[in-house]
């Protein structure tokens, strides 16, 4: 278009300035004849219309040249928003796979301290009556776990001759005898069977098992609470 323009205004000039020797060809003798204010009223005159072809042609460029700018500025625009939406997208998706290697990385320390933790089940109840009326509880649990060191025993309400209070360690596949005497004369009081240990990472913990009277006044049965 800004050739196009230029051509226009070439065309336009070479046209008038023909016209105007044409016109004026004949007579330029006369122009030695006039005084110098004279000749630049004439020169003024003669090149004016050529000089305002040319500022409108430039005003014209000048509009050309701006829509040219605001579409540039407009594509500029364009061009980063779908970059700002690409980066949005690809924050969400980087941050979607932080999250999936959080979750993985929860789920293997999950399962690492599971592997670590002893899991005592009960393995058999027997239960016989004392000569003094008294009902001897022994329990005896089996670790299919890992192995559970510094193991404390303990029950609340406390459960009466609970033995024993403590063992070394309790390893994988090895049993441990609970046994501890009630009253077969008085309601049996529930309670909770605690081990305390450490596991094979060196971590604190427990199991709890609650234990309440069964069918007669002869047995007791034991429910997991918590691992």
């Amino acid at each position: 278009m800004r050739r196009l323009l230029i051509v226009i205004g070439i065309v336009f000039s070479v046209l008038y300035l023909v016209a105007v020797f044409y016109v004026i060809g004949g007579r330029l003798d006369s122009l030695y004849a006039m005084r110098l204010n004279e000749i630049g009223d004439f020169l003024a005159g003669v090149f004016g219309p050529i000089a305002i072809l040319w500022l409108v042609l430039g005003f014209f460029q000048q509009g050309i040249e701006l829509q040219l700018s605001t579409k540039a500025l407009e594509l500029q625009a364009i061009e980063l928003r779908r970059s700002v939406e690409q980066q949005r997208e690809l924050v969400a998706v980087t941050r979607e796979q932080l999250r999936t290697e959080l979750d993985a990385l929860r789920f293997e320390r999950q399962a690492r301290r599971d592997a670590a933790k002893p899991n005592l089940i009960l393995y058999g109840v027997g239960a016989n009556v004392t000569g003094d009326g008294k009902v001897r509880t022994k329990a005896t649990f089996k670790n299919v776990g890992n192995t559970a060191t510094l193991v404390r025993v303990n029950a609340s309400p406390s459960l009466e001759n609970l033995s024993p209070k403590s063992v070394p360690s309790i390893a994988r596949n090895e049993e441990i005898r609970i046994s501890f005497d009630y009253s077969r004369s008085e309601p049996f009081r529930n309670s909770i069977l605690t081990f305390a240990f450490t596991d094979a990472n060196g971590e604190p913990d427990e199991l709890s098992f609650g234990v309440r009277q069964g069918t007669t006044r002869e047995t007791v049965e034991f429910d997991l609470l918590k691992g």
